[in-house]
């Protein structure tokens, strides 16, 4: 991935380049709703049609793609990637030394095991949690 500045017109002087409050981190290949998403962050308000960074209607279509179901990752390379030992010494004082962590965010434990879960069990944990997150 691409990382750069870019330098925007400082707001008071209209200037380019003028100091380092005017310019910001772009990086590519983080998509169109990535980079919205960011510009939110920042407190920017929306870019409007006609204006020099309003998506084209091809980067639209491109990111409201549905992902392909052949890529989608298979639930035997789910449990070889999720389900790791623990490092954590608060688990292991509790004589916990697996688990299986969070898919967006590897850092949450989603449970916590003493011996290393089936993975009939880890199936199982993966439609328990997919229930939580869609209501189902």
């Amino acid at each position: 991935m691409k990382s750069f500045k870019l330098f925007l017109e400082h707001p008071n002087c209209g200037t380019p380049n003028c100091c380092n409050e005017c310019s910001t981190e772009v990086v590519e290949g983080n998509g169109l709703w990535a980079n919205i998403h960011a510009k939110r962050k920042r407190g920017e308000s929306p870019a409007k049609p006609g204006d020099k960074d309003y998506p084209s209607k091809e980067a639209i279509r491109s990111a409201q793609e549905e992902v392909d179901l052949d890529e989608a990752e298979s639930w035997e390379a789910g449990y070889k990637r999720r389900v790791v030992k623990t490092t954590s010494a608060e688990h292991k004082e509790k004589g916990m030394n697996w688990r299986i962590k969070g898919k967006e965010r590897p850092e949450i434990s989603i449970k916590l095991y003493k011996e290393k879960p089936s993975q009939q069990e880890f199936n199982k944990q993966m439609r328990r949690v997919a229930g939580h997150e869609f209501g189902g």
